[in-house]
């Protein structure tokens, strides 16, 4: 039988009619058990992650505000449009590489710092390369 989850509050969660103050787990086959911070705390410096989500219409504004910047830009530019999607890419690529190190502080590994620079130059030459 899997458990029920009927409510959360500051601090606490109650499952089947238990009430946790600490964080938990729900395994697969049902079993509830207390969460263990350890590796997190060893991978991360802490227990706790940034999420954006509950953050408020200041975010969703902002991120609006973003798109359409980039709306206007990629519309005023006269590039052919496999140029303008190879840019694309790239500048994707990086503000998301950058928003993960920066905003969410991930550790990046040097596998992703490789291949983003494979990325970068990728379009750099479908932008600059003649022929």
């Amino acid at each position: 039988m899997q458990p029920t989850i009927q409510g959360t509050e500051f601090g606490s969660i109650t499952v089947d009619d238990e009430v946790y103050d600490h964080d938990i787990v729900i395994r697969l086959s049902g079993k509830v058990k207390k969460r263990k911070k350890k590796l997190s705390k060893e991978q991360h410096g802490t227990s706790h992650t940034v999420s954006l989500r509950g953050s408020g219409w200041a975010v969703i504004a902002a991120g609006c505000v973003v798109l359409a910047c980039y709306g206007l830009m990629v519309n005023t530019v006269k590039w052919d449009f496999s140029k303008l999607l190879g840019v694309y890419v790239a500048v994707f690529a990086v503000v998301s590489v950058l928003c993960g190190l920066l905003a969410f502080k991930e550790t990046v590994p040097m596998s992703t710092w490789l291949g983003l620079g494979f990325i970068v130059v990728g379009g750099l030459v479908i932008q600059f390369a003649h022929g």
